[in-house]
């Protein structure tokens, strides 16, 4: 029998990392532009992988909240 991914909502991700769903949704949209995947898009919405927020963990200017998307 496949494994099933299991996927969180930017909500929840925010919620497990102390950020603001904001904040996870900017993350997911910035690397996507710089083409590192972090994060599923549905509809509006966000869905993220365990794998997602330990990429997320692993950003270092992940609290961070400015324009300049270069440091992440």
């Amino acid at each position: 029998m496949p494994v099933m991914e299991k996927f969180y909502s930017s909500k929840e991700v925010a919620e497990l990392l102390d950020l603001t769903e904001g904040r996870i949704c900017q993350l997911c949209r910035w690397n996507r532009e710089k083409g590192r995947e972090i994060g599923r898009k549905f509809g509006n919405s966000w869905m993220l992988t365990d794998l997602d927020i330990e990429r997320i963990r692993l950003l270092p200017d992940r609290r961070k909240n400015s324009d300049d998307s270069d440091n992440l």
